[in-house]
């Protein structure tokens, strides 16, 4: 555990405590998160199913795909050129990670901050959890939300278009980003009103029947999409109960407190402030489904940048005090699973070529939180 509270705390005194803000300590600990966050070994779930997938995927197998199918095309015509699959995942790991830095960097300047805030909710699961595919789709995703802030809209695009063939719930995530277009007024409503929102959006979240009815309702010419979304309805809503919960609602009302501080704070503030109202909407709704929260990743990032606008305002106390705290929620999240502790890295079995035996690796971290 010790190796994730470091990497944790070293993201805050990089940002602005000398002498770990000098530059020279600052390319180490970036050329650190890459080794430690792209290079994970017998952590993570994903990878038991995509390990033998890689290694023996066939042009047959390709030809009965109904869906997603762009991962597989991208697994299959790896291999030609790399046939390790750790150094293929690894690779695939430090795109997304360069994705996230470059969003990063349009937030802020603090990005070392923004990163450490993003860990416990999206970098931990999306790097060292690693849920594939949807890791590679959602690399694409944000490179294509970059270049269209960038105003290159077309490379954007394009981008966000070739992604949504990698993992369908990106399209449920461009969806709720077009959004904007026609709910972005609500940001300037008074905040008793934006408060009744959210107690409605905590109401409908204790049942899933409206999502029940969703898939039912999907036309013939959408069945895979329906039988997706069905499948993903099976979960209790116990979790609005959890810590997680009660930590979105307390900050839910500390963002909306510094509404006007977060809407001065950037040129298209109303956006940043209108994904972060939308990500606390829908965080309380798909905590109903088991993996629903892979939906509000993406709106997790405008929520770290509005909550580290509030960061940067408060005194020295305030700063330690809610480091210290994100601290220990990282701290009991990784202890709860096997997906994070013991930590192993791949890089000297890449290099040396001798990877441990599958079952060996497979049973490694199971066995040791038995």
């Amino acid at each position: 555990m010790l190796i994730y509270v470091f990497t944790y705390i070293m993201c805050f005194l990089v940002d602005g405590v000398y002498p770990f803000s000098n530059k020279y300590v600052r390319y180490l600990f970036k050329y650190w998160l890459y080794i430690f966050l792209c290079f994970g070994y017998m952590t993570g779930s994903d990878w038991r199913q995509y390990e033998p997938l890689y290694n023996s995927i066939t042009d047959k197998e390709l030809s009965r795909l109904e869906y997603d199918w762009a991962f597989y095309y991208l697994c299959y015509y790896s291999r030609i050129f790399i046939s390790d699959f750790w150094l293929w995942i690894a690779i695939l790991k430090i795109a997304y990670l360069n994705s996230f830095f470059s969003l990063a960097k349009i937030f802020t300047n603090k990005v070392y901050i923004f990163i450490g805030f993003s860990l416990e909710f999206n970098l931990l699961f999306m790097l060292i959890d690693n849920p594939l595919r949807f890791m590679v789709a959602s690399t694409f995703m944000i490179y294509g939300i970059c270049f269209i802030i960038r105003k290159r809209n077309y490379l954007g695009g394009s981008l966000l278009l070739i992604s949504i063939f990698f993992h369908f719930a990106i399209l449920v995530i461009l969806l709720l980003l077009l959004s904007v277009l026609l709910f972005r007024k609500i940001v300037y409503w008074r905040n008793v009103y934006l408060i009744i929102i959210f107690i409605s959006f905590v109401a409908l979240g204790f049942t899933g029947d409206f999502l029940n009815y969703l898939s039912l309702g999907l036309s013939s010419e959408l069945s895979v999409l329906s039988s997706k979304l069905y499948s993903y309805l099976i979960e209790s809503n116990d979790s609005f109960f959890s810590i997680g919960s009660l930590i979105n609602i307390l900050m839910f009302f500390i963002v909306l407190y510094y509404k006007r501080s977060i809407l001065d704070s950037f040129p298209k503030g109303e956006i940043l402030f209108y994904y972060t109202l939308l990500y606390f909407f829908i965080f309380r709704l798909v905590l109903i489904l088991p993996t629903g929260f892979r939906f509000v990743l993406l709106l997790h990032t405008f929520y770290i940048a509005s909550l580290l606008v509030i960061y940067l305002k408060q005194n020295s106390l305030f700063r330690t005090l809610l480091v210290a705290f994100f601290c220990i929620v990282i701290s009991v999240k990784i202890s709860r699973t096997y997906q994070y502790i013991p930590y192993s890295n791949s890089i000297i079995y890449i290099i040396s070529q001798e990877h441990l035996p599958y079952s060996y690796r497979s049973n490694y971290n199971l066995d040791y939180n038995q």
